[in-house]
């Protein structure tokens, strides 16, 4: 890739490539490693996972006996766990010892499935280190369950249950992080993604990350992933996948044997009529989840790759426009500029950092359920 910048007379001037350390440093990795944690969102979450829009590290450089050591472990906003190992491959030529470091990993986590506590006692010891490189990082002496709380207030029990679930099932992504996708990774990629049978298979990922220099100590990052149609391997990885094969009759059977007063199971099932009427006026479709609890989540013919909102078959109501910023941008902006709207919403943007991103309570979000509907209609059923 080749990038250029736009100069003051409207010129546009080549950018050279900057090669991530050197070679005679000894942790070539670690300027690479620090770049994705400080800006985790160069790590595209959304094209790995539908339910996904942030990705959160966890912790880098864990030590898992007789395996080696993790360059960096994070988790999503719905507890996928991703692994991810880093490499300057204009140094490290060896090509062989990349993958198989991977697999180290995940045979390191694997014989520990059944030890739950050894996940966040490796991480809180990890994140307690008293090197700077530890210390200048967000995840400094915080433990797992403190990182997950501070990201997400409302929903971290849910999470922290399906890192816990994940964990002790075995299911990672699996991400190489390097300065240059060489056609052996991909033939290597390729390789095991063909395999994913939806039993301990996981899928894996290349992204590369490329810096170059700018005007006055400018400097910009370009970033690919591969497979270049991840669309189709998200898609395999989750119908094939341990989760739920959720369904409408599945939300049916569990929102009628939910523990909501009668009110509140007439008030969720207005709403939802109101949903199923916009989606067959703009001729959208519903998923339904992969989670233990089924969600109606509508897809628009504006954003058919993504649902700002979910309805849950407990009556909890998921709001996420988040999952719309990467690839809806427009409807993005303006989406949350109208739920800001909403008094609910807006007094919550002080605990969230701005971002709409929150499981709200029946008890809470009936009382603007119209409000909902209109918004949608006008936003995204277009």
């Amino acid at each position: 890739m080749v990038i250029f910048q736009e100069n003051n007379d409207s010129k546009f001037t080549k950018k050279d490539e900057v090669i991530f350390g050197k070679e005679e440093d000894k942790y070539p990795e670690q300027e690479l490693e620090n770049l994705i944690i400080d800006n985790p969102n160069i790590i595209p979450i959304q094209k790995f996972s539908s339910d996904s829009s942030r990705f959160i590290p966890l912790a880098k450089q864990i030590d898992l006996a007789h395996h080696g050591r993790l360059d960096i472990i994070g988790v999503d906003n719905v507890g996928n766990i991703y692994i991810i190992e880093c490499k300057i491959t204009t140094i490290n030529a060896d090509k062989k010892s990349i993958r198989g470091q991977l697999t180290d990993y995940v045979s390191g986590l694997w014989s520990n499935r059944d030890n739950w506590e050894f996940l966040p006692k490796s991480i809180s010891k990890t994140n307690s280190s008293p090197t700077p490189d530890i210390q200048n990082r967000s995840f400094a002496n915080k433990g797992l369950e403190k990182i997950i709380e501070d990201e997400f207030p409302d929903e971290h029990e849910k999470i922290l249950d399906n890192i816990k679930d994940n964990f002790k099932k075995g299911r990672y992504f699996l991400l190489f992080a390097v300065d240059k996708i060489t056609i052996g990774m991909r033939e290597t990629i390729d390789h095991h993604n063909q395999a994913i049978d939806g039993a301990e298979k996981y899928p894996m990922f290349g992204i590369e990350i490329k810096k170059y220099s700018g005007n006055e100590n400018d400097n910009f990052i370009s970033t690919q992933i591969y497979p270049f149609n991840s669309d189709e391997l998200r898609k395999k990885s989750e119908y094939n996948s341990n989760r739920y094969n959720n369904d409408q009759d599945k939300w049916n059977e569990q929102f009628n044997s939910t523990e909501l007063s009668n009110t509140e199971k007439e008030h969720v099932r207005q709403f939802k009529t109101k949903l199923e009427k916009l989606i067959e006026d703009d001729k959208g479709e519903f998923v339904y989840g992969t989670g233990a609890t089924a969600a109606m989540m509508p897809r628009f013919k504006s954003s058919p790759t993504r649902s700002a909102i979910g309805l849950y078959a407990n009556g909890d109501l998921k709001m996420n426009t988040e999952l719309l910023r990467e690839d809806y941008v427009e409807l993005y902006e303006e989406l949350k500029k109208q739920f800001m709207v909403i008094d609910y919403v807006k007094n919550r943007q002080n605990l969230l950092n701005g971002r709409i991103e929150y499981w709200i309570k029946p008890a809470d979000w009936l009382s603007f359920r119209d409000e909902i509907i209109l918004i949608l209609k006008k936003v995204l059923a277009k």
